[in-house]
């Protein structure tokens, strides 16, 4: 949608960086505090977080947007979960 669209790729451009920067400070935070791993790299683990967020949607989406769109969400976290830990 955004590939011919300059103004709504930047705007997506901004607010997808705004929820990366706010993923990472929350994981910054945890490791911290000592409840995540020292070795995670916070922009990567936010990015795949935010992967994890854009697959279910597509998901659901390709699926006529039948069922819930939290199906599965749960078991994904606890895969995403284990790999901050």
């Amino acid at each position: 949608v955004h590939f011919n669209a300059e103004v709504l790729r930047r705007e997506l451009n901004a607010r997808a960086g705004s929820l990366l920067k706010f993923v990472s400070d929350i994981i910054s935070a945890g490791i911290r505090e000592g409840e995540l791993s020292r070795e995670i790299d916070t922009d990567t683990a936010a990015a795949l977080y935010l992967g994890l967020i854009q697959t279910q949607l597509l998901l659901w989406s390709m699926k006529g947007k039948e069922g819930r769109l939290t199906t599965g969400a749960e078991d994904l976290w606890v895969i995403y979960a284990r790999g901050l830990v």
